[in-house]
């Protein structure tokens, strides 16, 4: 932007300081000063064109250079400001217009050579190196730029990348804590609350291990969370994990959790769990903890809870269904404030294997959480309603 007012300001004081000197009878060499104003004019018009418009300037040198093919006057300075003319459009000019450009001032050096007479081979072979030379400056302006604006853009693209995978690390970071640490406080929580309302002894002292257990628990999740964070090696390690994954144990305990407090809980498990993959063991712990969690939450104590994992030549089903209707004159929020996170986070691991997962209320009143996943991310689950 400044260089556009340079220009336009430098070009406004020269050509206007000609045309002055015109009109005061000055004609600057040439044979008539109609023809020394309809260049200064012309010459103001390119300058103009060269800081705001220069794919166009090839048109205004062509109207500035053309008379002196068939004029006998002069060429003053004219020729020296399209070669300065023509650096400046090699740096801001689109290539077909520096093109153009070229080619005008190359005809018109060929043309004033052939057709004027005091006009020789020594003319072109002066200017048309100049211009070659004049050239040069604005093409290396136009590299750097173009060079520096690449830069620019790797910049922009390497910091969105790191934003980009720092928003995904933080969302990773989420998902694990809330999968780690929300089954065992919602059972911690739980659990402190009906020991404070109990004034027996010996189901404190059970309500104290239940407490106990689910933070130690929780405890080491975390500690595994933190290695596994620490350490370079941590695919390893989460490769590990995911192989010493118990279903069966882990569902035992989950049941073993929920009737802890004091609801009821069906449990079916049908094919080889073992066959189960690695990678997906995680998630099928996930989903049973978070659907444990989401009993503890909202389930209602007088209805079982069903819980099922159903495991097939290619892929393993896992169901929680419990009731969320109350009975008459209870109340009808959950015993904790939703969050969301467990849903959204179980629907992002399911769907990265493959799967399908769905979850809502059906049957008039029943809590129905689902997912289907594949023991290979090309084999389709089965439909879901």
């Amino acid at each position: 932007m400044v260089l556009r007012v340079l220009i336009v300001v430098s070009a406004l004081i020269s050509d206007g300081i000609s045309i002055v000197n015109i009109l005061s009878g000055y004609d600057y060499g040439y044979e008539s000063p109609a023809f020394a104003m309809y260049l200064a004019i012309v010459d103001l018009g390119l300058w103009i064109t060269v800081a705001y418009a220069p794919n166009w300037v090839w048109v205004l040198l062509l109207g500035n250079l053309l008379p002196f093919v068939f004029n006998a006057s002069g060429y003053g300075v004219i020729p020296v400001m399209s070669l300065v003319a023509m650096a400046f459009i090699a740096y801001s000019a689109r290539r077909s217009s520096l093109i153009a450009a070229l080619c005008v001032v190359f005809a018109w050096a060929v043309a004033v050579t052939v057709v004027r007479q005091d006009t020789n081979l020594i003319f072109l072979s002066i200017f048309l190196p100049f211009g070659i030379f004049a050239i040069i400056p604005g093409l290396g302006l136009r590299y750097m730029n173009a060079q520096r604006q690449v830069d620019q853009q790797t910049i922009e693209e390497f910091d969105r990348r790191a934003l980009a995978s720092l928003e995904e690390q933080r969302t990773e970071l989420a998902r694990e804590l809330h999968d780690i640490v929300a089954h065992d406080i919602t059972v911690i929580a739980m659990q402190a609350r009906a020991g404070a309302m109990s004034r027996d002894a010996d189901e404190n002292a059970e309500t104290f291990n239940v407490i106990g257990d689910s933070a130690r628990s929780a405890l080491d999740d975390l500690r595994r969370l933190l290695r596994i964070m620490r350490d370079s090696g941590g695919s390893e390690d989460v490769a590990e994990s995911s192989a010493g994954i118990d279903l069966l144990s882990e569902l035992s305990q989950i049941k073993e959790s929920l009737e802890r407090s004091g609801i009821s809980v069906r449990t079916s498990v049908s094919g080889d769990v073992d066959q189960i993959p690695d990678g997906v063991r995680t998630t099928v712990r996930r989903l049973l903890r978070e659907g444990a969690t989401n009993v503890l939450k909202h389930a209602h104590v007088e209805v079982p809870v069903e819980v099922t994992v159903s495991v097939a030549a290619d892929a393993v089903d896992v169901e929680v269904v419990n009731t969320v209707i109350p009975r008459e004159g209870e109340r009808t929020e959950p015993r904790f404030a939703r969050s969301g996170f467990g849903i959204m986070g179980l629907r992002e691991r399911v769907q990265l294997l493959g799967g399908r997962i769905s979850s809502g209320v059906v049957d008039g009143g029943r809590w129905h959480l689902s997912a289907s996943i594949p023991f290979r991310p090309d084999t389709p689950g089965p439909p879901r309603s």
